[in-house]
């Protein structure tokens, strides 16, 4: 997953400045091309990439070539030495630059990007700088880099070493937190109606009070996440009826969901806290097979549905019914809850009713995306098809989605 967070954004800027830097000098000059911002342009053809962080034990960086992310280990904010950081940035923007060059290239560090390094002058340190990150001694300072430090990169390395303090300790509760759930969502499943009902229940209160308690000691008019954390899923080429529902439905598990243009495709970003957006993925996953199951279903009891236009809106109608769903299900009890006892159907929270939520929630997507815009998706719709989606979106159960989720599912996708 990336992360973002208010020290964060300020180490992106400073990477932002340096890879602008290395761009101008280093790669325009001899690559005849242009460099604007996060925009590269070689050959008359414009390219996108975005700067990102996020967390792992294994890289120091990586480059996305789908997404065009220029990615960076947060533990880099702890990087004092200047030159180390710079060859880093280095090699992955030789990775940028062979899938532009050489879009058929097979090995990452094969002879097309050892032609680049050796073009543009970048020797064998360059080439070997995003090794395995097991070497903490050349991340962390030294007394000597320390005197050599700017005054501004110390006091943002040091802010997030109070950050790194805490981040063990809440990682491991996001992982308490989604297996805690699960377990009580597989016991939902008892054809003991107490013990049934108890369980669900349970999982109501622990995730309500989980996401009320990230706003203990905070005012709610000025409502500032610590860290926020992003995952790019659902990767196509177009933007398709099924992912738009997917993203309707998604909307509901107290994360924020965005469509990202991308330069060869669209995706969905997700945003909350790091559980939160887990237990979304989980669903989204869930929420596809299911999705496309229940089509051809329905193409079985009903021979005369076929074609896109029939399959897009039953999509579409799924993502309707199963908001009535929710709606109705609020109607239902005075107090809104994740999960309902008696039908046993996911009915989250209403989120848009409880103002404190409402305001994490905008706070972490202004986090990560500080300007949005919006679209209007126009599609021609058959009646049949979109009531028969809307029938099968009001019996969704999205509850085996979440207790069949598996920790492979997320490994499988990019960070």
């Amino acid at each position: 997953m990336y992360l973002y967070s208010v020290t964060i954004q300020a180490f992106i800027k400073r990477l932002g400045k340096e890879i602008h830097r290395i761009f101008q000098t280093e790669i325009d000059p001899i690559l005849n091309s242009k460099s604007h911002k996060s925009l590269f342009i070689y050959k008359g053809k414009t390219y996108q990439y975005q700067i990102t962080l996020f967390e792992d034990n294994v890289r120091f960086a990586y480059f996305h070539p789908q997404f065009f992310d220029l990615a960076f280990n947060k533990k880099l904010i702890l990087a004092a030495h200047d030159r180390f950081l710079q060859d880093v940035i280095r090699h992955e923007l030789a990775h940028f630059l062979c899938t532009i060059i050489y879009p058929s290239h097979q090995l990452p560090h094969g002879e097309e990007f050892k032609n680049i390094c050796q073009k543009l002058g970048w020797g064998k340190s360059i080439q070997r700088a995003s090794s395995e990150l097991n070497s903490p001694s050349e991340v962390l300072e030294t007394e000597r880099s320390e005197q050599l430090e700017a005054p501004e990169n110390k006091i943002a390395r040091q802010q997030f070493i109070q950050t790194l303090e805490t981040d063990s300790q809440q990682n491991q509760k996001s992982i308490e937190l989604v297996k805690k759930v699960q377990k009580l969502l597989a016991l939902g499943q008892s054809q003991n109606v107490y013990e049934s009902q108890l369980a669900i229940d349970r999982a109501n209160k622990l995730i309500r009070e989980h996401n009320l308690s990230l706003l203990t000691g905070k005012e709610q008019s000025e409502f500032r996440p610590d860290l926020v954390y992003m995952q790019r899923i659902l990767f196509i080429s177009k933007l398709d009826a099924l992912t738009q529902a997917i993203a309707s439905i998604m909307q509901h598990f107290y994360v924020s969901v965005v469509f990202c243009r991308l330069t060869n495709g669209t995706a969905i970003e997700v945003i909350g806290t790091k559980e939160n957006v887990e237990i979304a993925i989980y669903t989204a996953y869930f929420l596809k097979h299911e999705f496309e199951h229940l089509w051809k279903m329905e193409k079985i009891k009903n021979p005369t549905l076929s074609g896109s236009r029939d399959k897009n809106s039953f999509f579409r109608g799924i993502a309707v019914g199963y908001n009535q769903q929710i709606l109705q299900a609020h109607d239902r009890q005075k107090t809104p809850s994740f999960l309902s006892s008696d039908s046993k159907q996911v009915t989250i929270i209403d989120i848009e009713n409880n103002r404190a939520l409402r305001k994490q929630r905008a706070a972490e997507l202004s986090l990560v995306h500080p300007r949005l815009s919006s679209f209007n998706s126009q599609a021609r719709i058959n009646s049949k098809a979109y009531e028969k989606g809307i029938g099968q979106g009001k019996k969704l159960d999205i509850k085996k989605g979440l207790q069949n989720g598996q920790t492979t599912l997320l490994l499988n996708h990019p960070p």
